[in-house]
């Protein structure tokens, strides 16, 4: 940027400024696109200002953002000092080995294999984007049931990429453990689309094979798309 130089003429009000009629138009110039630059940020703030409040003020979503820990489903840990020793690696796979079990079996319709991830007493949830469930299973022998005819009545492709394993509490001396997954549920029937975007919160138990089972598993959807199976409601 090249800059102006005013005669000393100018500056002090001498009459000889009059002899430089440019230097002042330019100076002039100068200002008043200073000026408008000047106008055009303070409205840009404003506007700025005006979306940052609507974001602020706007009706919230269905679901509500972070529902599940509004709600009190689930209640992560900080992260603080963990048990990464030999044998708490092995349970953490077992675990993480568990979530992607149950997800590929539901998929190829291996019921058997589903329940084989769940101890006999276990109680299997769903709800949809908030806490409370909308259906409750207890047992294998139930679970095996509704699950069986769920698949059945949907009678599509679903894959479910499970992801973010996260083994929240975990004590190898008492057996048990508390873990979190998310999940993307694809759905292929002449196309392809998102069936259900999922939160999972578990407990598990080591049994005597070694193998860590769910004692307890919430399955909380986002949003589900089209019609729930009715196999699956209460």
């Amino acid at each position: 940027m090249s800059t102006l130089t005013v005669s000393a003429a100018y500056v002090t009000g001498s009459p000889a400024a009059s002899r430089h009629p440019k230097t002042i138009e330019v100076c002039m110039s100068k200002k008043k696109q200073q000026k408008k630059q000047k106008e055009k940020e303070k409205k840009e703030e404003k506007k700025q200002d005006r979306l940052n409040g609507h974001r602020a003020h706007r009706a919230p979503t269905l679901p509500l953002q972070a529902w599940a820990h509004r709600e009190g489903k689930i209640d992560m840990r900080p992260l603080e000092e963990a048990d990464f020793g030999p044998e708490a690696l092995a349970a953490r796979a077992r675990i993480a080995d568990a979530f992607y079990r149950f997800g590929i079996a539901h998929d190829e319709a291996r019921i058997d294999v589903v329940v084989s991830c769940f101890t006999e007493d276990t109680v299997f949830e769903v709800a949809q984007g908030r806490a409370e469930p909308f259906t409750r299973f207890r047992g294998r022998a139930e679970l095996f049931d509704r699950l069986t005819r769920i698949v059945a009545e949907q009678g599509d492709q679903r894959r479910h990429v499970i992801s973010n394993v996260l083994v929240d509490e975990l004590d190898l001396a008492a057996g048990t453990a508390s873990a979190l997954a998310f999940s993307a549920v694809t759905v292929a029937a002449d196309g392809l689309s998102l069936g259900a975007s999922v939160i999972y919160t578990a407990r598990l138990r080591r049994e005597r094979d070694g193998c860590w089972r769910f004692s307890y598993f919430f399955i909380g959807m986002d949003s589900y798309a089209g019609t729930r199976p009715a196999a699956g409601e209460k």
